[in-house]
């Protein structure tokens, strides 16, 4: 399956980007504010990975830097599109 952002492969990484991506969906069901959230969704992402560490700071950093609204946005259009195709399965 391929998003509209990238495609998105069965690597460890993709399966990470379609979790984030569930998360914030499930943040903005509930009405949670999904800018507090982000640390803790991006921290249990490098948990998941088994990054520790400095690399963990890094991964953090690095992807606090594409935590735009536009990137929030896409992310759940994209998460929707992957219910959709489950849905459909």
């Amino acid at each position: 399956m391929s998003s509209d952002r990238e495609t998105i492969d069965n690597t460890e990484d993709g399966r990470t980007i379609a979790a984030t991506e569930l998360m914030l969906l499930m943040y903005q069901t509930l009405n949670l504010d999904h800018n507090k959230q982000f640390k803790e969704i991006v921290s249990k992402n490098a948990n998941l990975l088994g990054i520790k560490g400095k690399d963990k700071l890094d991964y953090i950093r690095e992807s606090s830097i594409s935590a735009t609204d536009e990137n929030y946005q896409s992310d759940i259009e994209n998460a929707k599109s992957w219910i959709k195709f489950y849905e459909n399965l």
